[in-house]
């Protein structure tokens, strides 16, 4: 995983970890959703982080 984001306006380092997309959300979409919204985007990264990076390293 790529280094942490910039903090937002008084996010804690512990809150920023958390986000699903702390590089690449700068609207704060993710603080909009329900976490029943936010579970299938959660498997979905598990996946890619998990199977797909790896396939992606070896070729990239």
């Amino acid at each position: 995983m790529s280094a942490p984001a910039e903090l937002a306006a008084g996010e804690t380092a512990e809150a920023a970890a958390g986000r699903l997309y702390p590089d690449c959300d700068p609207y704060g979409i993710e603080d909009r959703l329900t976490g029943a919204e936010k579970a299938p985007l959660r498997r979905l990264r598990r996946v890619l982080e998990d199977e797909v990076r790896p396939l992606l390293a070896e070729h990239w």
